[in-house]
This record gives C-alpha cells, sequence and structure tokens, in this order.
C-alpha cells in the first residue's frame, strides 16, 4: 500500500521530490535533495481489527527553510488526515502492479510536528498515520 501512498501524493503534489523508503521512482539522483519528503513504513501498534487491515505509516520532510517544512507538513497532513473512502490510486514499480485501494479510513497518529534540524542543519518534521480498509 505504500506505493499507493506514493501515487496518491505525487498526484496531489507533483513537482515535489517523493521517495518511498528512499527509493526515488523518476529518476536516479546522486544526492538527496535540500527539500525532500520521505514515505516509510512503520512499526506502529497495529490495533487488531477483525473487519479491517491496517496500514501504519510515516511521512518525513526536510527543507532548507524551517517555515517552508512545516508549511509542507501541514499541507500533506491536509491532504489525507480524517479521510473516509479515498481511493489511493495504482501505480506500477519496477515492473509491479500495485492495484488502487479504497481506504476505510486514513487517521492521525501524530500531528505534524518539529524534530528540529538535522546533522545537515535543515529543518525536519513528520507525522504518523493510519488506513484502515476493510480486510
Amino acid at each position: 500500500m505504500i506505493y499507493n501512498i506514493y501515487a496518491y501524493f505525487k498526484d496531489c503534489f507533483p513537482g515535489e521530490k517523493i521517495f518511498v523508503n528512499m527509493k526515488d521512482f523518476t529518476e536516479n539522483i546522486q544526492s538527496i535533495p535540500e527539500r525532500y519528503i520521505m514515505i516509510t513504513e512503520t512499526g506502529a501498534t497495529e490495533t487488531p481489527w477483525f473487519q479491517f487491515e491496517e496500514f501504519p505509516f510515516q511521512l518525513f520532510f526536510q527543507d532548507i527553510d524551517a517555515p517552508k517544512c512545516r508549511k509542507l507538513a501541514h499541507e500533506f497532513h491536509d491532504a489525507i488526515n480524517n479521510k473516509f473512502g479515498l481511493i489511493l490510486p495504482s501505480v506500477v514499480v519496477d515492473g509491479v502492479t500495485y492495484l488502487e485501494v479504497v481506504t476505510a479510513q486514513i487517521s492521525v497518529i501524530t500531528k505534524p510536528q518539529s524534530l528540529g534540524y538535522g546533522e545537515n542543519g535543515f529543518a525536519q518534521f513528520s507525522s504518523n498515520y493510519n488506513i484502515k480498509r476493510k480486510g
């Protein structure tokens, strides 16, 4: 489902550099850019629902400009938080087709929050979410 999330965000934010677990799908780059978003699967506790599958994930943001990083984190938050019945589009990655996913609910685990500044001096934010879909 992580690749479907990637496809959804690429549709919503076509100009942004988005990675999935640091894998880039649009081009081979030699260095990590100053501004980027990374989507990762998280180890958040999954609630044992019998009717739903759950998929927790994290969004990580980095930008040289702290206010822009904060704004970007909140724009992504607004695009996905508390969505019911959102369709995550199908996507092909490395020749594998991941069919579209109809979500039951996407909810926040942690809202966008500052992580301070990384070793490179760039501002960093993160937020965590949980997707539920019928199992």
